[in-house]
This record gives C-alpha cells, sequence and structure tokens, in this order.
C-alpha cells in the first residue's frame, strides 16, 4: 500500500475517461524486473518505474476501480 496508492495517483489522472475508448479508461501494470504503471488517454502519457522482482505478468485495471480502492484504503476509520 505504501508504493501502490503514490503510484496511482501519479499515473491516473491521465486515463481517460470517455467510455467509447475502454482501453484508455484503464492502467496497465507491468510486473517484471521493474514494476511499471501506465496511463494514458490518447494524448497524454504518464509512467512510473519502481524497483520489484517477480515474474512477467501484466495486468490492465479500470481507473475507476483504482481511485474507489485508493478511497477506501485512505478513509480514516
Amino acid at each position: 500500500a505504501d508504493q501502490f496508492i503514490p503510484a496511482v495517483q501519479q499515473t491516473s489522472f491521465t486515463s481517460s475517461s470517455d467510455e467509447s475508448r475502454p482501453v484508455l479508461t484503464a492502467e496497465l501494470f507491468s510486473f517484471g524486473d521493474s514494476w511499471e504503471v501506465v496511463a494514458t488517454d490518447g494524448f497524454r502519457l504518464s509512467t512510473l518505474s519502481l524497483p520489484y522482482s517477480s515474474a512477467a505478468r501484466k495486468l490492465l485495471i479500470p481507473a475507476k476501480a483504482l481511485q474507489e480502492v485508493i478511497r477506501i484504503a485512505t478513509r480514516k476509520k
């Protein structure tokens, strides 16, 4: 959570809200020698790379879902 929340906050602003191009409404998480987070709306591109080591894997997660996870994770009890 210490690295996940800032990574999403630093990249999610570039994801599109236009549902006619759904792949642009998500963020790409790529795991391998590093952990990369990528988002774009077709005009802007944001990317963040953090040290990480695991088997290569890629996930495409909707930006709205990620923002909801952050809202819940940072909510005060």
